[in-house]
């Protein structure tokens, strides 16, 4: 067959032929694998036709949240190339610019009736010769779009946390290599989700307070329902809240700030260090103002509501704190910070708009996007502050006779629950955006209503992954190595395509020695061609630890069925490959993957995760996504390569 190429029509313009192939090998089912044991007998891979060079090829599976086709294959692509650079400019100090490199080719194949995009590479060897490589993307983002809701996320939340303090309250037990094994697991894991369940549920909450107030506060003129004591109790509990998240966002901020800029590790690694004070700040306040002052004041308001005294008005249950003179400043400098934000808003977003209209915009070297949409989105930010605060002076009538501030004062009060309100809704769509993936993926101890988007999700990398290795070239297999990579719940879409793939090609080998002769024509030698398995921000540990049964509750012949689709935790013949794992500690949702191998003492050897510690990602819950601009993940995947 002909190799693909690229070629230039009339006008000049790229034309890419397409690459007509054979039919995806159909491997044995996947239902045989509880019932036949699988042998980790390893075939001799055939040495490459000397008619090509080695080719290697990477198949990367995104992360949760993402949802951009070919977003992957172009950060993988960008972050090879610049290994690749700094490696030609050591051997040739002239070479400085990506354009001095060789290009990139985009290229479609057809396997198995689908159309599988790719990027081709040219790479530098350190014996100075050429190396071709082949990207790959497993996408699989639309699959989960819109299939999961708030409800799905809490109940996964509390689920998660149920499982969390269970299985942190004695030691971890998990199977791994034909036994039980005992990991020991930290003293503070079970206050750890204990922690968590406590937020999920004051964010539900203050959510509920929020959108409970907003649907009754219209009839607040007539009814009364809204009383001034209420209305100040209700503002100083936003307050808080919104002042804890505030603590978390402002190191975050700078943190990402400070990483775009390429300031310096050690700065970087203060401003992460005050993100947990931060986030320990916002943790308390927003469990404080949900689970413990909203129920108080809502409580009293009720209780006064149905048995009123004679002769007495309401007051506000917190302003009567200590006299009220340390509630009261906590307000009004809350409400002076807002004053400052809304002149700042004003002030920027003028000046934004001069240099709008005098042309005087700068471009963005690095910004794909239009340079001037930076100052147009602040331009309606602040047309937007200044609405809500006409809106607010405006409607502010009804509270007006009932509170004790004037009307600037109400304006600004609901301005706080505005941004709560916003708050609020930015954290839903993350959680259903980000978690609500992991919510659909990761299979529970439960039967529920995401068991067919798993499979559809598996069947869908699988097909790509093993259109990868299945890729012919002069009838042989087109790539003497494979690399697999899955970042965030890549990782573990790609752990469970892998199992599969080495289960299956292992089956095709053994009908092989029984005599079908058509069987070695489906053989793919995935553990012979198989060069690294990389993650990076994996939660593989954690859905483990989550997830897992626990030895007392169940038996060895129920685990050992569960392993028999793991073939990586089965039997350590099946690690014949490095598995190279990235974390970093400020990414709360990774870590290292201590489950994956038996626990110390072990001695080195294949079966062992390489965890290796990304120093780069500093900012706190935004290192899972910074690994993609750090030179630790592509370094690593360069250098197998």
């Amino acid at each position: 067959m002909d190799n693909p190429k690229q070629t230039r029509d009339e006008s000049g313009q790229l034309v890419t032929e397409y690459q007509k192939q054979g039919p995806l090998p159909v491997p044995e089912t996947v239902a045989r694998k509880s019932r036949e044991r699988v042998t980790p007998e390893v075939e001799e891979t055939p040495a490459p036709s000397a008619e090509r060079p080695r080719r290697s090829a990477v198949f990367v599976a995104h992360g949760m949240g993402q949802q951009i086709r070919f977003q992957t294959m172009d950060d993988v692509v960008w972050g090879l190339r610049h290994e690749d650079l700094a490696h030609r400019h050591h051997r040739n100090p002239s070479i400085r610019k990506l354009a001095q490199l060789p290009p990139p080719r985009t290229n479609t194949i057809e396997q198995g009736g689908e159309r599988i995009q790719r990027v081709e590479l040219s790479l530098l060897r350190e014996n100075g010769e050429e190396k071709e490589v082949h990207v790959f993307e497993g996408y699989w983002a639309p699959l989960v779009e819109g299939k999961v809701t708030l409800r799905d996320v809490i109940g996964f939340f509390f689920r998660t946390g149920q499982s969390g303090i269970r299985n942190g309250a004695s030691p971890f037990k998990r199977w791994i290599f034909g036994k039980y094994e005992e990991y020991e697991v930290k003293s503070d894991t079970a206050r750890h989700f204990g922690v968590a369940l406590l937020v999920v549920l004051s964010l539900v909450i203050m959510n509920f307070a929020l959108m409970g107030v907003g649907v009754l506060s219209p009839a607040a003129g007539s009814t009364g329902w809204l009383s001034g004591a209420l209305f100040e109790d209700l503002t100083t509990v936003f307050n808080v809240a919104l002042t804890g998240l505030l603590f978390l966002a402002m190191p975050l901020a700078i943190g990402l700030g400070l990483h775009q800029t390429r300031a310096s590790r050690k700065r970087r690694e203060k401003i992460g260090r005050l993100s947990w004070i931060g986030l320990g700040i916002a943790l308390f306040t927003i469990i404080f103002a949900g689970i413990v002052a909203l129920p108080a004041v809502l409580i009293r308001h009720f209780l006064w509501i149905r048995n009123p005294p004679e002769g007495q008005s309401e007051s506000a249950l917190l302003l009567s704190w200590r006299g009220g003179g340390i509630v009261e400043r906590f307000n009004a400098g809350l409400e002076l910070a807002l004053w400052i934000a809304a002149l700042g808003a004003l002030a920027f977003g003028l000046y934004r708009l001069l240099r709008l209209a005098f042309a005087v915009e700068k471009p963005h070297r690095h910004r794909a996007q239009n340079p001037r949409r930076g100052g147009k989105m602040i331009l309606w930010l602040s047309f937007l502050w200044f609405l809500v605060l006409l809106l607010g002076w405006a409607f502010s009538g009804p509270l007006l006779a009932r509170t004790s501030g004037g009307r600037w004062h109400i304006v600004l009060a609901a301005i706080s629950w505005a941004l709560l309100l916003i708050a609020s809704a930015k954290i839903r769509t993350a959680l259903i955006q980000y978690t609500g993936d992991v919510a659909a993926y990761v299979s529970p101890q439960v039967l529920d209503r995401f068991n067919e988007l798993r499979q559809e999700i598996r069947d869908t990398v699988y097909r790509q992954a093993a259109g990868t290795y299945a890729c012919m070239e002069n009838e042989q297999l087109a790539y003497d190595e494979v690399l697999i990579v899955g970042h965030s719940l890549g990782s573990v879409v790609v752990y469970d395509v892998l199992n599969r793939l080495i289960a299956e090609d292992e089956l095709i080998k053994r009908a092989a020695r029984q005599g079908d002769e058509t069987a070695w024509k489906r053989h793919l030698d995935v553990l012979g061609r198989t060069r690294l398995l990389l993650t990076f921000g994996s939660p593989l540990d954690k859905t483990a630890f989550v997830f897992s049964l626990q030895g007392q509750d169940t038996s060895e012949t129920r685990e050992a069925l569960a392993a028999e689709v793991q073939p990586l935790i089965k039997d350590p013949g099946f690690r014949t490959f490095p598995w190279v794992n990235i974390w970093s500690p400020q990414d709360i949702f990774s870590g290292e993957l201590d489950f994956y191998h038996p626990p110390p003492p072990h001695g080195p050897g294949p079966k062992e995760v390489i965890n290796i510690r990304d120093k780069d990602a500093t900012t706190l819950l935004l290192a899972h996504v910074e690994y993609w601009r750090n030179p630790t993940l592509f370094g690593e995947l360069y250098k197998w390569i």
